[in-house]
């Protein structure tokens, strides 16, 4: 049994040896947001060049409307953000980075927070006051409380920026497509649905 486990991630980059009814969810557990290069790693560095990626509208290149701004909570709504500005001759810019909540930097509220982090929150922000465009700012982050939401977006506003609030997704804590595999590999066949039990720790989390 383990060892059919282990298939599902032995077979990197060759899914169709797995059975068929594993694939929808190796797929789903292989599944990446677009511009994946330019989402910044813990210590602030990414693939990519460019200081804040793009993405939308090609046509628009140079007029950046909008902004995403997050950690990884906020980046995983990139392929929606991405597909609504390209259908509505948007152009935006990334700025996600991982473990890296956008806050108003405070040495003493944010004193736990590592430097990277800070750095990063701090340029970013020095960007968006000193730049007309983009004059919307869609901020998501996985946040430590309301004072933490407010204060950021207090500050976006009165520089008249239009503020778009992301509501972080529960952190059940595990990988749903990986807990999927796990299960249909147990029942050794297909299982038609994608829910499985929720770690007891998280159910009363919000």
């Amino acid at each position: 049994m383990l060892g059919f486990i282990a298939l599902a991630f032995l077979t990197n980059g060759f899914p169709n040896r797995l059975p068929d009814y594993l694939l929808p969810a190796e797929l789903a557990r292989r599944t990446n947001t677009p511009r994946d290069e330019c989402f910044r790693n813990a210590n602030s560095t990414k693939k990519a060049a460019e200081t804040y990626c793009s993405f939308g509208s090609a046509e628009v290149a140079g007029k950046p409307s909008v902004m995403l701004w997050g950690d990884s909570f906020a980046n995983q709504y990139l392929e929606p953000i991405s597909s609504a500005a390209l259908a509505n001759g948007f152009h935006g810019l990334i700025a996600t980075q991982s473990a890296c909540r956008p806050f108003l930097d405070d040495p003493v509220r944010n004193s736990a927070d590592q430097q990277p982090c800070r750095d990063f929150n701090r340029s970013t922000l020095d960007f968006v006051l000193n730049h007309t465009e983009p004059s919307i700012l869609v901020v998501g982050g996985n946040w430590g409380n309301a004072l933490e939401v407010s204060s950021l977006a207090d500050r976006l506003l009165s520089s008249g920026k239009t503020v778009v609030l992301i509501v972080p997704l529960l952190n059940i804590g595990f990988d749903v497509p990986q807990r999927w595999i796990e299960k249909q590999v147990r029942a050794g066949g297909s299982i038609g649905e994608w829910r499985v039990d929720a770690d007891p720790s998280t159910r009363n989390q919000s």
